[in-house]
C-alpha cells in the first residue's frame, strides 16, 4: 500500500512537471490552420470529387448510378448495381445538395432515389435486392440482406430530409419495417 502511494505520487509529480515544460497552445494559430486545411479539403472535395463523379456516373440509359469505371472516368464492364453502392451515391448526393445548396446533386439523387424505388425495391415481399444488372433485373435469386437493407433505409431517409418527398420516406418506413 505504502509503495503504491510512493509510485503513484512519483507519477504524478512527473508527469505534472512535464506539462508544465509544455508552452502554452496558440489559439489563434491553431484555429487559423484548421480553417486553412478545411478550405482546401473542401476545395479539393468539390472539385476532384463531387463535380467530377456527379452527373458523370449518371446510368442515363436503365436509371441508377454506374459502377465500374477506368482512370478516365470510362465506364467498363458489366455494371450490375449492389444496393450498397447504390444507397452510397444517393446519400452522398442528398447530403450534397443539401449542404452545397445544389440543383445537380439534387437531380442526381432524383435520379438514383427513382431506381432504388422501381428496381431494387421487392413490391410484392418488400426489401430490397441485393443485386440487379443494369438495367434493373434481379440477380443472385433475389437475394436480400439485413446489411443491404439497412444502406437502402440510410440513403432514402436522407434523400427525404433533402428533398421532402413523401415517397421517400414511405419507402424508408417500408424499409425500417422489413428489417
Amino acid at each position: 500500500m505504502k509503495l503504491s502511494i510512493i509510485v503513484i505520487s512519483a507519477c504524478t509529480i512527473f508527469f505534472n512537471s512535464c506539462k508544465s515544460n509544455l508552452p502554452a497552445p496558440r489559439v489563434e494559430n491553431e484555429a487559423t490552420e484548421r480553417e486553412a486545411i478545411a478550405s482546401t479539403l473542401e476545395k479539393v472535395m468539390q472539385e476532384n470529387m463531387i463535380s467530377k463523379w456527379y452527373p458523370a456516373i449518371l446510368d442515363t440509359t436503365d436509371g441508377g448510378y454506374l459502377s465500374t469505371f477506368d482512370k478516365e472516368l470510362k465506364p467498363v464492364g458489366n455494371q450490375d448495381k449492389m444496393i450498397v453502392a447504390q444507397s452510397r451515391h444517393l446519400w452522398n448526393n442528398s447530403k450534397a445538395s443539401t449542404f452545397y445548396n445544389s440543383e445537380v446533386n439534387m437531380q442526381c439523387a432524383r435520379h438514383g432515389f427513382g431506381f432504388l424505388q422501381n428496381k431494387t425495391w421487392d413490391a410484392q415481399y418488400g426489401g430490397f435486392y441485393w443485386l440487379v444488372d443494369k438495367k434493373g433485373n434481379v440477380k443472385n435469386n433475389g437475394d436480400k440482406t439485413a446489411y443491404g437493407n439497412s444502406f437502402g433505409l440510410y440513403a432514402t431517409s436522407a434523400y427525404y430530409l433533402a428533398s421532402k418527398d413523401t415517397d421517400a420516406l414511405n419507402l424508408a418506413k417500408k424499409s425500417f419495417l422489413w428489417l
